[in-house]
């Protein structure tokens, strides 16, 4: 018999690609988030009838994807994030489901080497606190004693990610089809991309996997900035000009994921120019 799945965040880019792909797989899913869910909550700030509905979902959940998070890194997400946390850690403790949580590459700091998931995490003197609740949420989970898989992701990309949130594809993708300045920052910040379609069978094997820490990210699609804002002009034959502005100076300029781990589960096999073509084509 198929586990029984949580997914909170299910609305969102990965959890809604992960929340299709597992009920074609025959998986009894249930998703919350804040809309178009089986279940419509707002995880950092339930009222007494969430607390009971949330509470019967995980009682009998066999696996929770714990996705949910404020999307951005400014003060106020951080601490909405904070917030989830403490509603759903009691619950976690209490009833033991596996936990696969959705951390970030961003807790690895600085580093021009691959990260690899035992390696000292040491975070750079200047940013923002969003690695720091990824963290707290890791260091919860093994303090809790919490069955759990931590995934660190490098660069999850496809259809669904909203330029508006910042995110670096769809941006690029959006001002190029409109012939409009592709605004660069860090053209030489190198950054691995990793194909959705790549990272669903991963995460559904993690369901039977007992990992406690892994990388999700593909350095065989590893490219500075620059390189890909002109791979998405060259494939939208689009006529924007690429702007090179000011440095953020809390930027990470490097990022490359050890996937020595999930190679043993999962080969990728999307090039970054496949999943550019399948965005734009979506």
């Amino acid at each position: 018999m198929k586990k029984q799945i949580l997914i909170t965040g299910s609305n969102g880019f990965i959890g809604s690609h992960l929340y299709n792909h597992l009920v074609k797989e025959g998986y009894y899913v249930r998703g919350i988030d804040l809309q178009n869910s089986d279940y419509n909550m707002d995880l950092s700030d339930l009222t007494d009838k969430d607390k009971e509905i949330l509470e019967d979902i995980i009682i009998h959940s066999d696996i929770v994807f714990h996705l949910a998070a404020s999307v951005g890194v400014d003060n106020i997400n951080i601490i909405n994030s904070y917030k989830i946390d403490n509603n759903l850690m009691e619950l976690f403790r209490k009833y033991k489901p596996k936990v696969i949580y959705s951390s970030s590459s961003e807790v690895y700091g600085k580093s021009k080497k691959p990260m690899k998931e035992s390696g000292k995490l040491k975070l750079p003197g200047i940013h923002n606190g969003y690695p720091v609740q990824k963290l707290m949420t890791e260091n919860l989970l093994k303090a809790y004693k919490i069955p759990h898989t931590i995934i660190r992701f490098f660069n999850i990309i496809g259809p669904g990610q909203s330029a508006k949130q910042g995110f670096v594809i769809p941006r690029f993708i959006e001002a190029s089809q409109n012939d409009k300045p592709i605004k660069v920052y860090q053209e030489k910040s190198v950054r691995t991309f990793m194909d959705i379609r790549d990272v669903l069978p991963v995460l559904e094997k993690l369901i039977y996997r007992d990992i406690d820490v892994i990388n999700i990210g593909n350095p065989d699609n590893t490219y500075s900035i620059l390189d890909v804002a002109n791979m998405i002009k060259d494939v939208s034959k689009s006529d924007s000009k690429i702007i090179i502005t000011d440095d953020r100076k809390s930027e990470i300029k490097y990022r490359l994921p050890d996937v020595s781990k999930m190679l043993q589960i999962h080969i990728p096999k999307y090039s970054l120019k496949d999943t550019i073509k399948w965005i734009i084509n979506e």
